[in-house]
């Protein structure tokens, strides 16, 4: 688990929460809420402890991922039979705890936001395995066009890392990927 701080352009901190871990995937659901827009959601089982004696710890998601949710559409039949496992490496977000009433009795969940799957196997079988990529083929396969500010106090070494990883300057700020 990771708890990091970051900042945006207008200078406020976010506190970002995640929890990563391998978990079954149950009760996959669309739901529309009274108020707000309809979501995706799915009980996630995290495996804890002993693997002689393990423990679940359920959290349900809401999935927020787009390459999560398009992965768990496709297998949603399975997710939802009893008879099949459907077991991924997961990364949430945003946990906390929140309580309800159940025939009179206060209880507790865990809540937070599915963000992305690593990997997943359906009955044993390996169904998916995310692309590993270092933090500079990320940023090449997610930004093939670069433009750069002008005013920026870095901009010699920005120009001097694209050109080192494989971009071209094309124009006085922009640089294209080389392919």
């Amino acid at each position: 688990m990771s708890n990091t701080a970051t900042n945006n352009q207008a200078n406020s901190n976010f506190f970002n929460l995640h929890m990563n871990g391998l978990a079954y995937v149950n009760r996959m659901r669309d739901v529309t809420p009274k108020k707000g827009k309809p979501f995706t959601s799915v009980t996630l089982a995290f495996l804890r402890g002993s693997s002689d004696s393990v423990e679940y710890t359920y959290v349900d998601c809401i999935i927020r991922g787009s390459d999560a949710l398009d992965l768990l559409k496709q297998w949603k039949e399975s997710i939802n039979n009893e008879k099949q496992k459907v077991l991924v490496t997961a990364k949430v977000g945003d946990v906390y705890p929140e309580t309800y009433v159940s025939n009179g009795t206060t209880k507790a969940a865990i809540k937070g936001r599915l963000l992305s799957i690593d990997m997943m196997k359906v009955d044993g079988d390996l169904v998916f395995e995310a692309e590993k990529l270092s933090k500079t083929d990320y940023y090449k396969k997610n930004n093939p066009t670069v433009i750069l500010e002008p005013q920026d106090p870095q901009l010699e070494e920005r120009q001097t890392w694209l050109a080192n990883v494989g971009y071209e300057q094309i124009s006085d700020f922009e640089w294209k990927l080389v392919a």
